[in-house]
């Protein structure tokens, strides 16, 4: 069955997990992608782009969609591989609109925490090497969320107990960073500042982790007027992303997708859309009316270069959160919750 098959990727792994577990779609191949031949479309009429990854992180068991991948050679057709892992014993991915803990990736693309819970206890952060069937708990993690990546994989920045906190991941150690008032979301440097709002209707900050410095680094009233900044994702060693959430939005999406700078130079608005965006292999990657879609941007220009391509469908979203439920590694491995 040619839908059950990957064009010219090479090492593809599919992770299926029961009911209130999770599927997950990685690959070996380098980020970076531009549209497929059309005799490598799916049959429902989707377009299979050379992307490394596609997954499903679910409390149901869903179908996982394969994406192709791509480079220089010609690897032909690799099955897709299956296999189960075992979810959290007795638990279920926690996804208040709330407190949401998704499954976000490493960096590399190797790991994933997510946050679990059993019955009415709090949900804990869980760390997921994905060469092991077994998770791992996080001590020190309870009510954990929000939750990012350092640059280096080695740790997490996360929210609980009204502040952000860092862990290091190798000593399980953390250290509370700073007090919040329900930050969402956040993202960390090269340089070892990690940028965050303090609260659900604040702007964005950074904070200096050696010195403890902390600026606030957006403005609410300026153009586009939004009454939250929220969900800060790295562009590249001097940009990053936020998604905007819009005081009098009219008509269309609610978030303006945002780029920000280091240097402190205006954000400028780079599109609407209803959740936040990330960027991964010269693709902008943002939910429109629950599908995902990957779109090329020249990060010098801001300008889209090429047409906008879906990825894959039904992704889950928490519109309260303005959060769309995936996560890419900077190699291009995806994973999502659907239609939650």
């Amino acid at each position: 069955d040619p839908r059950k098959r990957l064009r010219d990727i090479g090492e593809a792994r599919i992770y299926l997990q029961d009911p209130g577990a999770s599927m997950v779609l990685t690959s070996s191949i380098p980020p970076g992608f531009s549209e497929a031949p059309a005799d490598s479309r799916s049959a429902g009429g989707r377009a299979w782009i050379p992307w490394a990854v596609a997954g499903v992180m679910t409390l149901a068991l869903v179908a996982a969609l394969a994406i192709g991948g791509g480079d220089s050679q010609d690897r032909g057709d690799v099955p897709v591989v299956f296999s189960s892992i075992e979810a959290p014993a007795g638990a279920g991915f926690h996804l208040s609109g709330t407190n949401p803990a998704q499954a976000v990736f490493s960096p590399d693309g190797t790991r994933m925490v997510y946050g679990a819970r059993s019955g009415s206890a709090n949900p804990d952060l869980w760390l997921h090497e994905l060469s092991s069937p077994i998770p791992q708990r996080l001590p020190g993690t309870s009510g954990g969320s929000y939750h990012f990546w350092s640059p280096d994989g080695q740790s997490i920045g996360f929210y609980t107990n009204g502040a952000l906190h860092i862990m290091d991941l190798a000593t399980e150690t953390r250290r509370q960073i700073i007090v919040t008032e329900g930050g969402k979301g956040g993202c960390w440097t090269q340089d070892g500042q990690i940028l965050f709002p303090v609260s659900a209707s604040s702007p964005l900050s950074k904070v200096d982790l050696t010195s403890g410095e902390v600026t606030v680094i957006t403005d609410l009233s300026a153009e586009p007027v939004s009454n939250s900044h929220r969900h800060p994702r790295m562009l590249d060693d001097d940009s990053y992303l936020f998604a905007g959430r819009l005081t009098d939005p009219a008509s269309g999406p609610p978030i303006a997708i945002m780029v920000g700078h280091l240097d402190g130079s205006p954000p400028i608005e780079l599109m609407r859309s209803e959740s936040q965006a990330e960027f991964v292999g010269g693709h902008l990657l943002y939910l429109s009316e629950a599908n995902l879609i990957a779109r090329p941007l020249d990060t010098e220009t801001l300008q889209f270069t090429g047409p906008p391509v879906t990825l894959v469908s039904d992704v889950g979203r928490i519109p309260g959160a303005a959060l769309a439920l995936f996560s890419c590694s900077s190699q291009g491995d995806l994973v999502f919750h659907p239609g939650y």
